[in-house]
């Protein structure tokens, strides 16, 4: 039907409109969070990477043209087809994946090992909480096992940059007797 297909052009234009928004929000947010991760004092250094359709003509550019856009439009258009026949939408401003990258061994934290994967998670997580504090969101982290198979100097390591935080945190997990417990943290056993 005609009117159908011009009314899903003009719904299509306007996901297009929100799909470029979205995705210069989701670049900048990635930005705050890398510069915070270069911030924190880990011997570990991460970076998110982002993997999406928008995302990639954003990256490192001022603004992204309406000719993107207009281009998304047409690739929702064009998708509508086999939208129908598989129920499931191809196309779209969800379809972005993201990856931790390790900065020291050029590689994603997918093929890195489990405390240094445990390592750029944390990283990652204390970035955005900082995110956060700059945003002036009001914080509780809790966090489970996160020093759990760290060697003594990594369980330092994490705990120093937990105290840092200005924010409520709780800390679950079963190795406790490597703690240096101080006035800033409370152990519960």
């Amino acid at each position: 039907n005609n009117e159908d297909a011009n009314w899903l052009s003009v719904i299509e234009k306007q996901i297009a409109e929100l799909a470029v928004l979205i995705a210069i929000n989701r670049v900048l947010l990635v930005e705050e969070i890398n510069h915070e991760m270069g911030k924190i004092p880990l011997e570990i250094q991460g970076k998110v990477v982002l993997k999406g359709e928008l995302e990639s003509k954003i990256i490192g550019q001022n603004f992204i043209s309406s000719i993107e856009e207009q281009v998304f439009a047409h690739k929702l258009l064009s998708t509508r087809a086999l939208d129908r026949i598989t129920k499931i939408t191809l196309t779209g401003y969800e379809k972005v994946n993201f990856d931790i990258w390790f900065m020291q061994k050029n590689l994603s934290a997918f093929h890195a090992s489990s405390g240094e994967q445990k390592k750029l998670l944390f990283l990652f997580f204390i970035s955005i909480i900082k995110v956060l504090i700059n945003k002036d969101f009001k914080v509780i982290f809790l966090i489970d096992e996160v020093i759990a198979k760290l060697d003594l100097e990594g369980k330092n390591e994490i705990i120093k940059i937990l105290q840092s935080l200005s924010v409520q945190t709780f800390l679950t997990g079963t190795e406790t007797e490597d703690i240096n417990t101080s006035n800033q943290i409370n152990l519960i056993q």
